[in-house]
């Protein structure tokens, strides 16, 4: 024998969305914190201008090579 589920009262899911947008909002503020230093190491750097100058045969940069880092 099945019950059927309680549905939630406006109250409720007023507080739900609330929590979340709260939720959402806290997150928002901790990953642009993140994101803020895109920088690549030296390694990653040099391993993009080894990319670069083996496909320069087939291909032309439209910045110098000095300009990307």
């Amino acid at each position: 024998m099945e019950t059927e589920p309680k549905p939630f009262s406006q109250e409720e899911i007023e507080a739900l969305v609330d929590a979340r947008l709260k939720e959402h909002a806290e997150s928002l503020k901790h990953s642009s914190h993140a994101l803020e230093d895109l920088s690549l190491t030296p390694k990653q750097i040099e391993y993009a201008l080894s990319l670069i100058a083996k496909i320069s045969y087939d291909y032309v940069l439209a910045v110098e090579p000095e300009k990307l880092t």
